[in-house]
């Protein structure tokens, strides 16, 4: 608790899973409500979307440590995001729409490694099993709170838009 480190990572990590679990849970909804998807063009739109994160922890790990700054890639990818998940409610085309989830869902785990690696660097390995139960204690309650929060938003306005600037405003913050 008294390292400002944790308290810092414990807010990316509530981005993170915030982000993730969000986008993760209400894409085919938001698909089929705002966009007019079938169930089928949806579904197949989270598939393509889970290809393109397959990669993505690998690189965005190689990057990290390539450029030896994990807090950069940290924050460009929050910055991706941001802009991709604004871009979502934003977009009327539906091959911009593709291509801007082919971003986001590579960006959503572009930054995973370099975020579990900061404590570690800072801290040392000694604490890496608390510094990493510690953030991912923030990292559900992230989650929680957008599975509910962006439901609660649809049915009281009748549109994903608020929820995904939230979304995007969230990680602005992170950043």
């Amino acid at each position: 608790f008294r390292y400002q480190v944790m308290w810092a990572i414990g807010g990316i990590q509530f981005v993170r899973f915030f982000v993730a679990l969000g986008i993760g849970f209400w894409m085919p909804s938001f698909l089929v409500s705002q966009h007019g998807f079938t169930i089928q063009q949806a579904g197949l739109m989270v598939a393509v979307g889970a290809a393109f994160t397959v990669p993505s922890n690998f690189f965005g790990g190689y990057v990290s440590d390539r450029l030896h700054n994990p807090l950069g890639v940290i924050a460009f990818s929050l910055a991706m995001l941001a802009a991709t998940s604004l871009a979502m409610v934003m977009v009327t085309n539906v091959w911009v729409l593709v291509a801007v989830i082919c971003v986001n869902s590579t960006f959503i785990q572009f930054y995973f490694g370099p975020l579990f690696a900061v404590p570690i660097e800072m801290l040392g390995p000694r604490r890496a099993g608390i510094s990493s139960g510690f953030s991912n204690t923030f990292a559900n309650v992230g989650g929680f709170a957008s599975t509910f929060g962006m439901g609660y938003i649809k049915d009281h306005t009748g549109s994903f838009t608020l929820a995904f600037v939230l979304l995007a405003a969230c990680c602005v913050l992170g950043i």
